[in-house]
């Protein structure tokens, strides 16, 4: 029924034109009719194939507008990510199953015996009314027994067990704290790839441009060569810096696809060619002030604080587990015995008990006292953890924050002195092709620029980063 019969010169032609959007790039165009003879078609069918390569096409394509798109893929799709997230979902079941200890529980029990031969007994046959001295053989029950009981039981007071859930619950503290940090650390991870990306992309760029004018000086002294204007040594000298930049060149390409590779890695992406990063290092504010984060607050000390916790709730509880144990316990038991399984004529009785059991530990050959010990010393351990992780992320948030300030005003001293080394280049090269100047001083210049401009690059990538660092220490 799609069927459609389509005249000379009528056939669609379609071409894929892809439009702009976040992370999407979609689109289709009709354009003029062209096929030179009729064809039968399915053109639904043929339409739907045509849109699903566009959009296949298209959706490959991974596109970063900014260090948070590359943050937002690496939250969905980084498999330490993924894997913290799970850990982190682990605790809180591990703290919900050790909560659970102290709430009641009920169990059900049923079972059923056929004996083959009851039991015998011997009786004194004086119980009987026989004389004194004898025995009578006496068979007790009947061959079917069955039962059904159940059991409720409820802890009323076990200090080890509750300080096992406070334990427990500081111990699911401290591994979301770690998860975080952990996630924390593949955002920075990835921080540093996408800078190290706009770095030599950026630097692959100035290297182009000074490859292009080392090829025109190198052009300008041969055609002074052949004037007889300049030496051999000059010429040499020139075609030498030529060839360096693009040996250079070269060498920035290669590290840029390595470092589009770990950047893919980093975002679970199969393919390093699929991402296009739209930005640059223009598009971040070099600003000298930086909000300091407080080193108590940071995830890796607040981690350490609840593993300390827990390391004290745990030696508590090795030392209550010495303490009396009181708990409410009751019984119901459903009995039948008779000559065939459940049948008529049975022996059907209940009987139900509900009371308190106190339990009193008095010895178990020291092996509480040393487990009581060996927690408190695991304890004091980990109070000097806790005092070591704030010494050390005191002294890592100080470095990154005095780094951050320092690339800061280098990054905005390197901008000027680009400015000037590109000016004092351009001229230069005007008063080297008017024989002004010699080419050593323009390879001076040549150098100054280069260094100048790198120096930029690589400082206004420094302080973001080190400002990034800073930012995602804080706790949300």
């Amino acid at each position: 029924m799609y069927e459609t019969l389509v005249e000379p010169y009528l056939l669609p032609k379609f071409r894929c034109t892809f439009f702009r959007f976040p992370n999407l790039l979609l689109g289709v165009s009709v354009e003029h009719f062209t096929f030179a003879r009729s064809e039968r078609i399915y053109m639904p069918k043929f339409l739907l194939i045509t849109v699903l390569l566009c959009t296949t096409v298209a959706q490959s394509q991974t596109i970063l507008r900014s260090i948070s798109d590359a943050h937002q893929l690496a939250m969905r799709q980084n498999p330490g990510v993924l894997s913290s997230n799970i850990q982190e979902k682990m605790a809180r079941f591990e703290r919900k199953s050790v909560g659970s200890s102290y709430l009641p529980t009920i169990q059900a029990q049923a079972q059923s015996d056929y004996n083959v031969e009851l039991p015998v007994q011997l009786i004194p046959t004086e119980i009987f009314g026989g004389p004194a001295g004898g025995f009578q053989e006496v068979r007790f029950g009947r061959p079917w027994n069955s039962s059904a009981s159940i059991d409720f039981s409820q802890p009323i007071l076990q200090a080890d067990k509750l300080a096992q859930i406070v334990a427990a619950r500081h111990t699911e503290k401290q591994g979301q704290l770690e998860q975080q940090y952990n996630r924390v650390g593949v955002l920075q991870s990835v921080s540093r790839a996408y800078f190290s990306v706009l770095i030599l992309r950026e630097s692959l760029q100035i290297n182009r441009n000074l490859d292009s004018t080392a090829q025109v000086l190198y052009l300008n002294t041969k055609a002074r060569y052949a004037k007889e204007l300049l030496s051999k040594i000059d010429l040499n000298r020139s075609e030498n810096l030529w060839l360096q930049m693009h040996q250079q060149t070269l060498k920035l390409e290669a590290e840029l696809q390595i470092a589009l590779k770990q950047l893919s890695t980093l975002l679970n992406i199969a393919d390093e060619k699929t991402i296009q990063i739209d930005d640059q290092l223009q598009n971040y504010n070099n600003s000298v002030e930086v909000e300091r984060v407080n080193p108590e607050q940071r995830l890796s000390y607040l981690a350490a604080k609840e593993a300390e916790a827990a390391a004290k709730w745990r030696w508590k509880q090795q030392s209550w587990s010495r303490l009396p144990k009181l708990s409410l316990n009751s019984r119901y038991t459903f009995a039948s015995q008779g000559d065939t399984w459940l049948g008529n004529g049975s022996n059907n009785f209940q009987f139900g008990t509900i009371g308190l059991s106190l339990s009193v530990p008095l010895v178990k050959g020291g092996n509480q006292h040393w487990q009581s010990r060996k927690s408190q010393l695991g304890f004091e351990m980990s109070q000097l953890q806790t005092e070591q992780a704030l010494f050390k992320a005191d002294a890592e948030l100080q470095d990154w924050l005095i780094k951050s300030k320092e690339r800061s005003v280098a990054a905005e001293l390197a901008k000027r002195r680009d400015l000037l080394s590109a000016e004092s280049l351009k001229l230069s090269l005007l008063s080297y092709e008017q024989g002004v100047v010699s080419l050593t001083e323009v390879f001076n210049a040549y150098n100054e620029h280069s260094q100048a401009r790198n120096a930029w690059v690589q400082a206004a990538a420094d302080a973001t980063l080190y400002r990034l660092l800073l930012d995602l220490e804080k706790v949300k």
